[in-house]
């Protein structure tokens, strides 16, 4: 599944949510921003907004 929305855990073990500029598989988030990230879940437009209020 390919989003520009993601789930994911830093190397400190922080959940944050991220977006990006152009939708990505989570190998292909993995493998642009391995050095941060430990894991990384796709999630939708809407579950996104719902997590962090933006509108």
């Amino acid at each position: 599944m390919k989003s520009q929305y993601f789930v994911i855990k830093n190397l400190n073990g922080e959940k944050r949510f991220v977006k990006v500029d152009e939708e990505l598989t989570v190998e292909e988030f993995m493998a642009y921003f391995s050095l941060y990230v430990k894991e990384a879940y796709p999630i939708t437009e809407d579950e996104y907004k719902k997590c962090t209020g933006d509108k």
